[in-house]
């Protein structure tokens, strides 16, 4: 039987009249059951593409060019729009994304909202699906009364806790969180993190924690993917990730945090910006803004090599 997920080389693009930007440009890796991935990096390098793509709901002008997803045994990538609907979308897999204000609906409760996916996926009457919904509001720790209730009746943090409990209702296998935080002052934020470590402990789901500040998922994740212009250039187990840093850019990354404790250091700040998807440098994607590339760094991309028991990187300096 295969991993809970497994993503091999899967490439997705946006054709626009300006040309073809490669949000994702060949992303492989694995996810094994109740295992945690968190994957950073900054705006625009393709993070939230990898999760739409993983759950199919890339749109026009994108679409993936190439590559496979598998979801246990089935290959999510090879089935049609309405087989996904059937089969994975809210069943197996299930999406927090960011910003629980525009994610849920003002017109509608919070409990119509939470049953559309047990009544038209799972073709449940109202009863018995609004039962579970109550239970899953409870599991995150609101009332269940709470289904009666307006987006705008609840505080930021609580609408977060509804989506959720709205993303477990179908009980999946994976769930894959997208900034699940944004807009939530910092006090929340370590109540929805907190909640969804317990969770994952009490349900045994696989998650895919995505954000762009690596300190959030220190303590959550397992092992730590950075994303840098579409692809993934150092995956590894998050003590060595935060200990022993390889890739210059997961360096700087980790380097701009500023700590609360230990010695007090300015935070060292990457100098430049992100490339154009459209307009990819030749060779490795990060030398123009890389102070320790070479002249190898500008001609050939670098692959991803395992620098020690399951930590890799994509960087020339390693490969030698």
């Amino acid at each position: 039987m295969r991993s809970v997920l497994d993503v091999q080389d899967l490439k997705t693009y946006f054709f626009t009249r300006y040309g073809v930007l490669k949000a994702l440009d060949g992303v492989s890796f694995t996810l094994e059951r109740a295992e945690t991935l968190g994957i950073a990096g900054e705006s625009g390098c393709g993070k939230s593409t990898l999760a739409s793509s993983i759950i199919r709901m890339v749109r026009p002008p994108g679409r993936i060019v190439s590559g496979k997803v598998f979801l246990e045994d089935c290959e999510v990538t090879s089935l049609a729009e309405s087989q996904v609907n059937d089969m994975i979308r809210w069943k197996k897999i299930a999406m927090i994304f960011q910003g629980a204000m525009g994610s849920l609906n003002p017109v509608y409760t919070i409990g119509y909202q939470m049953i559309e996916p047990l009544i038209y996926g799972r073709h449940m009457s109202k009863s018995p699906a609004l039962e579970i919904a109550r239970k899953q509001l409870e599991l995150v720790g609101l009332q269940s009364d709470i289904v009666k209730k307006y987006p705008h009746e609840l505080s930021g943090g609580m609408q977060q806790r509804v989506l959720i409990a709205m993303s477990l209702v179908s009980d999946p296998a994976l769930l894959v969180a997208d900034e699940p935080t944004t807009a939530l002052d910092v006090i929340v934020q370590a109540q929805v993190f907190n909640l969804l470590k317990d969770l994952q402990h009490k349900l045994g789901i696989s998650l895919i924690l995505i954000t762009h500040d690596l300190s959030v998922i220190a303590e959550l994740a397992q092992r730590i993917a950075t994303m840098y212009a579409g692809k993934f250039v150092e995956v590894g187990p998050s003590d060595s990730f935060y200990s022993n840093p390889v890739h210059p850019y997961t360096e700087g990354l980790i380097s701009s945090v500023i700590r609360l404790h230990g010695p007090k250091k300015a935070p060292k700040l990457i100098l430049g910006n992100p490339p154009d998807p459209g307009k990819l440098p030749p060779g490795c994607r990060f030398h123009p803004r890389c102070l320790k590339a070479e002249a190898l760094c500008k001609q050939v991309e670098p692959e991803l090599v395992e620098v020690e028991p399951d930590h890799y990187v994509a960087c020339h300096r390693l490969a030698r």
